[in-house]
């Protein structure tokens, strides 16, 4: 995917509908813009590739480099909420069980989770209830 089809896929996402939106909101000129899809893309400035990339929040290897098809590369992935001590618990126990006894355990906890009586209430519902 060229720089183009890039950014084409990206205003899409954005719900950006044109070019002259592109240019008001990125302060690119329109003519810098247009002229990439006329005359081609070599010579853009290392600028103007800062700033697309910066308005679409993706890397500058990401627009630039044509191998490179996921937007979030170059950026670190999303670190997972650290667990409680219990949650830690249930996991070390969880992995101490061979596989039917870990398909029991999903099975038990798919019931509970669809069971209302076993799910946390939003404060708003307290509020109704009370």
């Amino acid at each position: 995917m060229n720089i183009l089809e890039k950014i084409d896929f990206l205003m899409k996402q954005k719900g950006i509908k044109n070019r002259a939106e592109l240019s008001e909101l990125s302060g690119i000129p329109y003519s810098t813009i247009t002229g990439f899809y006329a005359k081609g893309y070599d010579k853009m400035k290392l600028s103007t590739l800062k700033t697309l990339a910066r308005f679409f929040g993706v890397s500058t290897d990401y627009l630039g480099r044509d191998e490179i098809t996921d937007p979030n590369y170059g950026f670190p992935a999303p670190k997972a909420p650290a667990l409680a001590p219990d949650e830690h618990q249930l996991l070390d126990d969880y992995r101490t069980f061979n596989d039917e006894g870990k398909e029991k355990i999903r099975d038990y906890v798919a019931d509970l989770k669809d069971n209302p009586k076993y799910k946390k209430c939003s404060e708003s519902r307290l509020d109704k209830e009370a």
